[in-house]
């Protein structure tokens, strides 16, 4: 849906934050360069994707990017701790952690790949922003689109995957 409304309204505000709007062709453009990046790096269809970033626009496009590479996205609030970090990106079998530099203190010591927008982005905004050939997979209304994990009742945090067929929007 998002690709289809970036092409009928392309320079319409899709994002508000800090004082700041993003138009549709913004947010896509660079979402389109970081599935590509995720695609580079080995990401494909059926593999998932941490995010630990602000409510900001960088959100969307990981969110979006993400789902364009075929693959499934886990937000994660950035007040997580640490060791619970560590054991949604295990438990999921992540393969990659989107972040930013200032929760360096929450990922420093993990082993999973990580892409820090703010330091890599001269890495992927290499790629081509423009959507043709995305997303690169075709997803089917069973495949998972997010997985978000719960508390859980015993402490130890659940996942819950949720299909694409249940979201309309994002």
């Amino acid at each position: 849906f998002f690709e289809q409304t970036t092409r009928i309204y392309p320079d319409l505000p899709a994002v508000f934050c800090n004082g700041k709007s993003f138009t549709y062709k913004e947010i896509d453009a660079k979402a389109n360069q970081l599935a590509r990046y995720l695609y580079q790096i080995g990401i494909r269809k059926g593999d998932y994707c941490g995010i630990l970033l602000s409510r900001t626009e960088e959100m969307y496009v990981a969110m979006l990017a993400i789902l364009k590479s075929g693959a499934a996205y886990i937000p994660m609030d950035v007040s997580i701790p640490k060791d619970r970090l560590s054991f949604i990106l295990s438990d999921s079998g992540s393969k990659v952690l989107i972040s930013h530099s200032k929760f360096k203190d929450k990922y420093r010591d993990l082993d999973s790949l990580k892409i820090i927008l703010d330091e890599d982005v001269s890495i992927f905004s290499a790629f081509d922003p423009i959507s043709h050939n995305l997303p690169l997979y075709t997803t089917s209304p069973d495949d998972i689109a997010y997985i978000i994990y719960t508390s859980g009742t015993t402490g130890t945090p659940k996942g819950v995957r949720i299909q694409h067929a249940a979201i309309s929007n994002l």
